[in-house]
């Protein structure tokens, strides 16, 4: 497996699996705007954005700023940090990224505030870790510019093609395509000899 100089990585599904957590989000927002929606529905809705999520209910459109402010308070509190599963190799990642001389950072449509409440619930140490989310204000993915935006908060000036993207979706991917940089789909149950199991395969 290749050695990248700088490690950019997606946040649910990949770091932590948030399934559990969201479920109870998407249901409680929509119903927040009088729209019913049943657990089976929220699949369509991991790994989009909310934008898209919200027009999967063809609500009124006006009614997209309240479901957005509601569900990122529903997202930052106590019940849905403590709902967040850790995948097995995610603290020794982040072991082994301390003691590397790389650059590392999240790129997620997720929202920092909520990373660093799961990343401390965890108790992951995570020094010079640059977060890129939903409330950075700029294009989300797969736009490049999260990407682009990681990229220059961690000061990386060298080529992209020591750059990869660790995600467990095609939006990702796309993303990861979209900005120039290397790919890895990381699917923990696959043996597609595309995808990577664990984050050990890479560091």
């Amino acid at each position: 497996m290749k050695h990248y100089k700088c490690y950019l990585f997606d946040f649910d599904g990949t770091l932590f699996d948030t399934l559990p957590s969201l479920y109870r989000v998407y249901i409680e927002s929509f119903k927040h705007i009088g729209i019913s929606v049943k657990k089976e529905d929220c699949l369509e809705f991991f790994g989009t954005s909310l934008e898209t999520t919200f027009n999967k209910m063809n609500p009124p459109k006006e009614k997209f700023e309240e479901f957005c402010n509601y569900l990122v308070k529903l997202l930052n509190d106590e019940e849905t940090v403590k709902n967040t599963l850790i995948y097995p190799d995610t603290k020794y990642l982040f072991k082994k990224l301390l003691k590397k001389k790389v650059s590392y950072g999240i790129v997620t449509g997720n929202n920092s505030k909520h990373i660093n409440d799961v990343f401390d619930f965890f108790d992951i140490k995570r020094k010079n870790l640059v977060i890129v989310g939903s409330d950075s204000k700029i294009k989300q993915k797969p736009n490049k510019e999260p990407i682009y935006k990681a990229l220059e908060l961690l000061h990386y000036t060298g080529d992209l093609k020591d750059v990869v993207y660790i995600g467990d979706t095609f939006i990702d991917e796309e993303t990861a395509k979209n900005a120039g940089v290397s790919f890895l789909m990381i699917n923990r149950q696959s043996k597609n000899k595309k995808c990577i199991n664990t984050f050990r395969e890479i560091i």
